[in-house]
């Protein structure tokens, strides 16, 4: 589950989903956490995703059945455009959020070797912005720098979108 603490009263809490109980994070076991600039909290799991938006208190997964070609998460990372960088035991992925009316939106691009990455096995906290509209992926065999600009017409023109309105 997820531990919070109270820094004023030193009290815990341990979450394994919403807080009226609705929903649950995929698994119970997290491996990494990550808040990105929306306040979304981003959650590794060795099955997917758990993504928790804590003002609203609901919850979204991520997993291969939505086009996630990996199953350990390993780390997150934003880049400058606000996409999270999902790196993983297969290579790294895209995820792009929106929101429109009441659901939230996500839209995946996976990458690997075969696009170039230097190794699929992307490493604990292994993805880091560098604040130039680059990224960089380190795995096993060396790491990769990535020009977002220059991924943005292949990205902006895949037609597959995960669309996710609920809790699931």
């Amino acid at each position: 589950g997820l531990r919070e603490i109270d820094t004023r009263s030193i009290e815990t809490n341990i979450r394994f989903g919403t807080e009226d109980g609705t929903a649950e994070f995929l698994q119970k076991r997290i491996e990494n956490v990550f808040c990105d600039s929306r306040g979304l909290v981003w959650m590794a799991h060795n099955g997917g995703i758990s993504i928790w938006d804590r003002q609203a208190d609901k919850i979204w997964t991520i997993s291969e059945k939505d086009g996630l070609k990996a199953r350990k998460i390993r780390c997150f990372a934003e880049d400058s455009r606000g996409q999270i960088w999902v790196g993983s035991d297969n290579g790294c992925a895209i995820v792009r959020t929106s929101t429109s009316g009441s659901g939230r939106f996500f839209n995946i691009r996976n990458f690997t070797q075969k696009e170039g990455l230097a190794d699929n096995e992307i490493g604990l906290q292994g993805a880091c912005s560098l604040g130039s509209g680059k990224m960089i992926l380190s795995g096993i065999s060396g790491y990769s720098i990535i020009d977002i600009n220059k991924l943005d017409k292949k990205l902006t023109d895949q037609k597959r979108a995960n669309r996710i309105t609920g809790i699931i």
